[in-house]
């Protein structure tokens, strides 16, 4: 299960990350007698009133073909200073974050955000969307994709619904 604490920043927005019990729940190199070498991906999405902010912290390794959710986390009403607090508290506490992405809500530049926030991260391609959604839904069929219990992102997802359509004069 997603263990949590006390919010640190903000005691009314959501609890958070307990990192050390995310990080033991990871798992263990039995063969090798020693733990993965984890890389970390972290993920946010842009938002305040009605669609919340929302922060994914994932981890794999070359080790293992499959993904594990680390941590997962929304809420509404977080101001950009919070939201910012929030992403960086997060990428300087996990230890090697190979790959952030931010859901900017159609706001091209990032220059501001990066400057004000003090932490760098990369668009999300919109124009990919189809693609990697068609890829994440391969990787949870397989099993490949581990949630937490409790996982907000899971929940979230739930609501979502990927059908496949035929194009149009298709038969």
């Amino acid at each position: 299960p997603q263990r949590l604490r006390l919010n640190p920043w903000r005691p009314q927005d959501p609890p958070w990350l307990d990192l050390d019990a995310a990080l033991a729940d990871l798992p263990f190199n039995f063969r090798a007698r020693r733990h993965h070498q984890w890389m970390f991906g972290m993920a946010a999405d842009f938002g305040f009133w009605p669609d919340p902010f929302g922060l994914v912290a994932v981890a794999f390794t070359h080790e293992l073909p499959d993904v594990y959710e680390l941590f997962s986390w929304k809420a509404t009403k977080v101001d950009t200073d919070a939201q910012g607090v929030y992403m960086k508290g997060l990428f300087d506490a996990l230890p090697n974050v190979v790959s952030f992405v931010g859901d900017t809500a159609g706001k091209e530049k990032t220059e501001r955000w990066s400057e004000r926030h003090a932490v760098q991260f990369d668009i999300a391609e919109k124009r990919d969307k189809n693609a990697l959604e068609e890829l994440l839904a391969n990787d949870i069929r397989q099993g490949h994709y581990h949630f937490r219990e409790g996982s907000p992102l899971l929940t979230e997802m739930r609501h979502l619904v990927y059908l496949p359509s035929k194009k149009p004069g298709a038969t």
